[in-house]
């Protein structure tokens, strides 16, 4: 048994039997009493057939241990020699966790979940005081676990056909590291791995437990041996989701790749990139998804510049136009785009209309698919070209060789998924979208639908890549993204999902995806925490929104995005009204729009006045707390009201290590606050985005108006200001 204890931290190991015995932090117990093998390992034949093996499998176990490290061999494990590693960190309260394996079976290593750890669940909605906060969509703190089994995002068991909704990394999880939070402090699990390798990073229901899981897709041929080139960390740690987050950042700041440019020294990003523009979203057929396709009140294009050019006045900043349903050929209809919807003419008259009155246009994608029918346009088919040109060869394959259909926008579509490993898919999507980069286009969300901007998984033994998921796919998403605009274009790309963390130097603006977390938990900016001083995101259109439609919510929702850093959205029908949110059939309930732009006004003043380097430009940090009376709730479809702080706030550090924490009312009425501040720290109290309302904080309360903010800038004292 090997064991080890401190005044703050405990663990227990039995590799002989196999399983993390205990794991304290100061005297409290965080495993529940579902032990689970230390590893588990995943198998796949040349038929595509899956196997797995275990710890508790193995024949004999033999241990060697020193003063840094613990080295234990399993055998007899179907054919597999097993050498797992573990070193202690006493001064970090870190377990470092390594796996070797010798295969010499005919069957390549797909996964590996090492180690596995089953912590209790105590989470607050059962009564406990524990969270999980996991990098799903920009980060969300979970503290019921069966709202999120019974919610669309609940646990799956990634395969193909894939879905966005996996808990993948590099894809809808942008991190590599989950924690679980409890009391005052958490356990940190992280990878560590500098080659962004594929991973499943997700947490499950398990026995009387919560599995927290993290396998790496090893993707290592038959008859090799696999060694990790990476470790697996366990951390313990003090504080909230911050401070877990704060491991993991520390770790990324020194090993980020060269191509990780702050925006502050970002030569390569348009000039409107710091002018805060904000995001209309519309369509210009149909109303919603999975309408009928015919031209609404907004096309042809130019019939929306008025909205364009009201709105910009209104709000006193840029517009980007993001157009939905602009395909030439159907919408969601991926690869195919041009030309656009009613021709280039058209189109470029609007393009050039909104160039010349100081504005912008983005476009919506739909990501590396093949679309072989379209539900929306039935005269939309591409059976033919797909058997002419072979291109079953370069899609996804399932396990078994087969093509089945995707899984993705199954109802806008039917086809399959492109594999970036094929040169014939660089050529065909590189093709389409430099049409787009020639005409001038501003932005395009090139990557819809594949979430954080990974390939989903292929099997296929023909695409000059091993037949299973892993680091191939990154490898091979960053050359097809590498090859879409020439070295001096300046036009942005995004996918849906802010990007995960290897592309985010090619995916500077990406539709954010937050509100989908509403379903399982309650969203937190842990990645503007990590990523914010190298990319800026935008709020996203809200599609699959839970909130019950009242007047108000939109306020708060909009908050939100601006503490997070990101530049705003508003959706509009075809009339310029504001929706709720992008695919809502409800209309008799709508924002008042003259609030709303109001209220988008007084927030976007703080992103080019007075709050620029923080908001734009600066990184976030663990903000100050704000003492105020009382809560707001809004009612959800799946779940009890969330409740929520009535005033949003967060925190950044520019480049001249001053802070600037926004607190943000949006609520009409007005509210009273007093913020914590540490000693040593001067604090000035700016009242207004220009920098002339502004005074020393001395510790009294602060009055800020309904639907506006205000700015704590904050240095060492005798600092300037």
């Amino acid at each position: 048994m090997f064991s080890y204890k401190n005044e703050y931290f405990s663990c227990k190991i039995d590799f002989q039997k196999g399983f993390i015995v205990s794991l304290t932090k100061k005297e409290r117990e965080l495993l529940a009493g579902e032990k689970l093998p230390l590893f588990e390992i995943a198998l796949r034949d040349a038929d595509g057939e899956q196997t797995r093996v275990n710890a508790f499998q193995a024949a004999y176990c033999t241990v060697e241990s020193d003063d840094t490290e613990v080295r234990v061999v399993y055998g007899g494990l179907d054919g597999l020699t097993v050498t797992v590693y573990l070193t202690l960190d006493k001064n970090l309260s870190s377990l470092h966790w390594r796996i070797d394996i010798d295969n010499p079976t005919s069957r390549l290593i797909e996964w590996i979940d090492y180690p596995q750890v089953c912590v209790k669940n105590c989470l607050r909605y059962n009564g406990g005081d524990g969270q999980i906060l996991w990098p799903y969509n920009e980060g969300v703190l979970v503290d019921d676990m069966a709202l999120r089994e019974a919610s669309m995002l609940r646990y799956r068991e990634p395969e193909y056909p894939s879905l966005g909704l996996f808990g993948m990394y590099p894809n809808m999880v942008q991190s590599q590291f989950l924690a679980f939070l409890f009391g005052n402090g958490g356990l940190y699990v992280g990878a560590h791995d500098p080659a962004f390798g594929v991973k499943n990073i997700d947490f499950r229901l398990c026995g009387d437990g919560i599995k927290l899981q993290l396998r790496t897709y090893a993707c290592c041929p038959a008859g090799e041996p696999y060694v990790m080139n990476c470790e697996v960390v366990y951390r313990l740690f003090d504080g909230d989701w911050h401070d877990g987050a704060e491991i993991y950042r520390k770790w990324f700041e020194k090993n980020k790749s060269a191509d990780f440019i702050p925006i502050e020294k970002n030569k390569n990003l348009p000039d409107w990139y710091g002018e805060s523009p904000v995001i209309i979203t519309y369509p210009v057929r149909g109303l919603h998804d999975m309408d009928e396709m015919n031209p609404n009140k907004l096309f042809p294009y130019m019939q929306a510049m008025p909205i364009v050019e009201q709105l910009s006045k209104t709000m006193d900043c840029k517009i980007m136009a993001l157009l939905m349903h602009w395909e030439g050929s159907a919408p969601w209809a991926p690869p195919y785009v041009w030309p656009p919807f009613g021709g280039e003419t058209v189109f470029k008259e609007f393009l050039e209309a909104l160039h010349r009155t100081g504005n912008l246009l983005g476009v919506y994608c739909s990501g590396i698919g093949w679309t072989q029918q379209s539900n929306l346009i039935v005269d939309y088919n591409k059976e033919a070209e797909f058997e002419k040109n072979n291109l079953k060869d370069i899609m996804c394959s399932a396990p078994d060789g087969q093509l089945p259909l995707s899984n993705i926008c199954t109802g806008q579509r039917s086809g399959y998924d492109f594999c970036p490993a094929c040169e014939a898919t660089v050529d065909i999507l590189t093709n389409e979208i430099l049409n787009l980069v020639d005409a001038g286009i501003d932005y395009v969300q090139v990557l819809d639908q594949n979430h954080g901007g990974n390939s989903y998984f292929c099997y296929s033994k023909n695409h000059g890549h091993p037949p299973a998921p892993g680091e191939w796919q990154v490898k091979a998403s960053k050359r097809l993204l590498g090859m879409l605009k020439p070295d001096d274009s300046k036009i942005l790309f995004g996918c849906e999902s802010a990007a995960a963390e290897p592309f985010i130097p090619q995916l500077m603006l990406s539709d954010n995806r937050f509100e989908l977390n509403y379903h399982m938990g309650t969203p937190v900016p842990l990645y503007s925490y990590i990523y914010h001083q190298y990319v800026n995101n935008f709020m996203g259109n809200q599609v699959g929104l839970n909130f019950i439609s009242t007047p108000d919510n939109l306020f708060y929702r909009l908050g939100y995005s601006f503490a997070a850093g990101d530049l705003l959205t508003l959706v509009i029908t075809d009339t310029g009204e504001i929706m709720q949110y992008w695919g809502s059939r409800e209309f008799s309930i709508l924002p008042d729009k003259e609030k709303t732009l109001e209220f988008i006004k007084n927030l976007n003043l703080w992103r080019v006045g007075a709050g620029k380097k923080y908001l734009h430009t600066g990184k976030m940090v663990k903000p100050f707390k704000v003492l105020c009376d009382g809560n707001k709730s809004f009612e959800l479809e799946n779940r009890n009201p969330l409740v929520v702080q009535r005033l949003l706030t967060s925190r950044f550090e520019a480049s001249d290590k001053s802070t600037g924490q926004v607190i943000i009312n949006y609520d009409e009425q007005d509210v009273s606050f007093s913020a914590d501040i540490p000693e040593g720290l001067s604090v000035m109290v700016y009242q207004s985005p220009d920098g002339q309302d502004k005074y020393i904080y001395t510790g009294e309360n602060i009055i800020i108006k309904g639907r506006t903010a205000v700015l704590l800038v904050s240095s060492e004292r005798g600092g300037g200001q």
